[in-house]
């Protein structure tokens, strides 16, 4: 992913290539609530297990956006295409039992029982050959490696398009004001909602103004729930953006 011009390069990609890339055993222990990235990079990990406790949920379409950090080729390939559509098209939660039987995790335990469970599994791999199983895991990322490249691309390319869409700002207003989002009434094209628009017009008068790094010259107006609400929650809803105040068209 290239930034824009006076950008530093975002660091989810550069994240993404050691991830994807890295050619030794990974191995997750999952405790707690993973969204997003929190579920999608389990799929570039060799061994996952889950505490009892944990939720899993992939919000991509729910935000008005797209799969990430290669999702739309690893979810399908490790679940299936039927169950990756329903996982990403509800983004509803799985539950640790759930994401063992999808085939996101391949073990559930208690809380107690999680890293010690793991940690056991790492001790033996770490006492086999190391060169050898170094060997595998390359040769197992080279079955992926050209499709996940290509989705990466794609995904990068749809994260673009989706930014800045009424659907992606219906998304994000209602999660700014705790209410459900409401996609009824918005055309199947989308409309990306440059800053010259009018935001009193939308509804949107001292907006929160979003750009997307990769879109130079357009970005999002969003509603502000109130004075001084701190542009790092945009910045925790859209990884990506850069979000600067600014003053609504006509308004000072």
């Amino acid at each position: 992913m290239s930034a824009a011009p006076g950008d530093a390069e975002h660091p989810f990609g550069s994240f993404m290539d050691v991830l994807v890339a890295f050619d030794k055993p990974l191995l997750a222990a999952v405790n707690g609530v993973g969204v997003g990235i929190g579920l999608t990079m389990l799929l570039h990990c060799d061994v996952v297990y889950v505490a009892e406790e944990a939720r899993l949920r992939a919000p991509s379409c729910r935000s008005a956006s797209c799969p990430k950090a290669a999702a739309s080729h690893m979810l399908p390939l490790i679940i299936g295409y039927q169950r990756a559509a329903e996982v990403l098209y509800t983004g509803d939660w799985i539950d640790a039992r759930r994401a063992v039987e999808l085939g996101l995790a391949s073990r559930v335990c208690t809380r107690a029982e999680l890293v010690p469970a793991l940690l056991e599994v790492a001790a033996r791999m770490a006492a086999g050959p190391i060169g050898s199983i170094r060997h595998t895991k390359r040769l197992l990322l080279a079955t992926r490696a050209e499709q996940v490249r290509a989705a990466r691309a794609r995904e990068d390319a749809g994260f673009v398009e989706r930014v800045g869409t009424p659907e992606n700002m219906e998304a994000i207003m209602a999660f700014f004001g705790e209410r459900p989002p409401d996609f009824r009434s918005f055309p199947a094209e989308p409309r990306v909602v440059s800053q010259f628009d009018d935001a009193p017009s939308l509804g949107l008068p001292g907006a929160l103004f979003v750009r997307c790094r990769r879109r130079v010259g357009q970005g999002l107006l969003l509603r502000s729930p109130g004075s001084g609400h701190p542009a790092r929650t945009a910045r925790r809803c859209l990884s990506g953006l850069r979000t600067t105040r600014a003053a609504a068209p006509g308004q000072s």
